[in-house]
């Protein structure tokens, strides 16, 4: 009897064909309540995660105990499962130490100028993601620079709309543009817009030409 024989006779890809199957409607599910109930999605990766650690533990039981009959862990199978089961342990602690693993946000108490005391829901820190909206450059708006501005003013209002968004505007960094010889923050290069994002921030920056992203500067990480 060769190998692949012996596979199918303990049933072992039908045990672990069916982990998977399994495995990825438990991680759907997790992904909808991490829609549906504002769940962390470190969550979701800690499900994932843990269930491919766990899928060499599956084989070994299948290839033990997946024979039509009565059998019984081997001295080897003893030793295998529990060290699977630690190494997994461990390196979900290293992996996921210190992540949130709860809500992504929280509710807090306002109290207004009349005393009058009101719950809000604001995204925990961690979650939140920072963004920076640069004056707009375009031949049109070259001789007027209010038109850059209030368009970089309106973008930002309207994105600021997600309560996990962050987002600033050059105004909002005047220092770290004076320092850099920029009083305003019009007609900065590309080069100069991807450094104050990522050094004063900082950020992930991402530039646009025509309303697109530019694949030339894409996901550059600070």
């Amino acid at each position: 009897m060769n190998w692949f024989q012996e596979l199918r006779e303990r049933r072992v890809p039908q045990f672990v064909i069916s982990y998977i199957v399994g495995a990825f409607g438990l991680v759907q599910f997790f992904e909808f309540l991490e829609q549906r109930m504002s769940l962390s999605p470190h969550l979701v990766n800690l499900v994932g995660l843990t269930l491919i650690l766990l899928l060499p533990s599956i084989i070994v039981l299948a290839w033990s105990l997946g024979r039509p009959g009565r059998d019984t862990l081997g001295r080897t199978q003893k030793v295998a499962i529990p060290a699977n089961l630690l190494a997994a342990a461990i390196l979900l602690l290293v992996v996921f130490q210190g992540k949130e693993l709860g809500a992504v946000t929280r509710t807090i108490e306002v109290q207004d100028e009349n005393g009058q005391v009101t719950e809000r829901v604001i995204p925990k820190n961690e979650f939140r993601k920072r963004l920076v909206v640069y004056y707009p450059e375009s031949t049109l708006t070259e001789s007027d620079p209010w038109i850059r501005e209030t368009t970089a003013l309106l973008i930002a209002g309207d994105v600021s709309q997600d309560v996990f968004l962050d987002v600033a505007l050059p105004v909002n960094m005047a220092t770290a543009l004076r320092d850099a010889g920029h009083k305003d923050g019009h007609g900065l290069s590309g080069a100069r817009q991807r450094k104050l994002a990522v050094e004063v921030l900082p950020l992930r920056f991402h530039r646009t030409r025509r309303g697109k992203l530019d694949p030339d500067h894409r996901a550059s990480f600070g």
